[in-house]
């Protein structure tokens, strides 16, 4: 009767794990107690409340950070107004890609050492600054910067952001 009433978890059976019998092994399991199942519905809530959270900030950020909305504009800007032929807007577009290409690993491994949050804010930072400068630039070299600031970014973004995302879910 003693080991029926460590497996019905009936009074008077033993404290501490309950033996299962399974073809050829012992398991011992512990019963859940008051306060571990507590603490596991304390850790669902959180979990789900930080995912949520992370879920409304994944949406903001990606709205406000990448929409694009300036995208039609950019070579008209260039090239109109800033006096730069349309080869030079092709180069400065052909470093922006060469950028990202070549720093979207190392930018991977920043967001795996220092955090996803540091890489989101350090490409959000680059991508200000590359703003600030094609606001300001007069010349090709200066533009040359900013795309390179922009190329930065992306690669700083691109993949932290679902990872963040992922990792709160």
């Amino acid at each position: 009767t003693h080991l029926l009433q460590s497996f019905t978890g009936e009074a008077g059976g033993p404290s501490g794990p309950l033996p299962f019998l399974v073809p050829g092994f012992w398991f011992l399991v512990e019963p859940e107690t008051e306060n571990r199942r507590a603490a596991r519905d304390n850790a669902r809530a959180l979990s789900a409340s930080l995912a949520s959270r992370n879920l409304r900030l994944f949406v903001a950020f990606r709205a406000t950070t990448r929409a694009l909305l300036f995208a039609p504009y950019i070579q008209f800007f260039i090239v109109e107004t800033r006096g730069l032929t349309d080869a030079q807007y092709g180069a400065l577009q052909g470093i922006y890609y060469l950028v990202v290409v070549l720093t979207e690993v190392p930018s991977g491994v920043v967001a795996d050492r220092f955090g996803r949050r540091a890489s989101l804010l350090a490409g959000a930072l680059a991508a200000a600054a590359g703003c600030f400068l094609f606001a300001l630039s007069e010349t090709f070299a200066l533009f040359v910067v900013a795309e390179v600031a922009f190329g930065l970014s992306t690669a700083l973004v691109s993949g932290a952001d679902s990872a963040l995302l992922y990792d709160s879910l």
